[in-house]
Formats: C-alpha cells, sequence, structure tokens
C-alpha cells in the first residue's frame, strides 16, 4: 500500500513539474517575442531621429 501511495505521490509531482516547465517554457517564448518588439521598436526610433535630424539640418540650411 504504502509504495502504491508513493508511486502515486511521484506521478503527482512529475506532472506539477511538467505543468511548471511548460508554462516556464511559455513564459520564456512571450519574452523572446518582447525583446525581438523592443528591438524592432527601437530600430525604428533611431530610422525616425535620424531622419528628424537630417529635416532639421536641411531646414537650417534653408534659413541661411
Amino acid at each position: 500500500m504504502a509504495l502504491k501511495h508513493a508511486m502515486s505521490e511521484k506521478k503527482l509531482e512529475k506532472e506539477a513539474f511538467m505543468r511548471a516547465q511548460k508554462e516556464s517554457e511559455k513564459e520564456s517564448r512571450n519574452v523572446k517575442k518582447v525583446e525581438l518588439q523592443l528591438k524592432a521598436c527601437a530600430d525604428s526610433l533611431a530610422n525616425v531621429t535620424l531622419a528628424y535630424e537630417k529635416i532639421l539640418e536641411q531646414v537650417s540650411i534653408e534659413k541661411f
């Protein structure tokens, strides 16, 4: 009886571990996705900033 109980307990612990591992993997994928989005936004911001600076240069040149 004790062996049966121990095996049942081990099965429950393994299932809990597997659920936690799947959740961890899911969170890891979500973090990677957000990091890629952040990089894309940072790149876009850099491009917009560069374009803005070029426009400012053109405007200042045209004033003179």
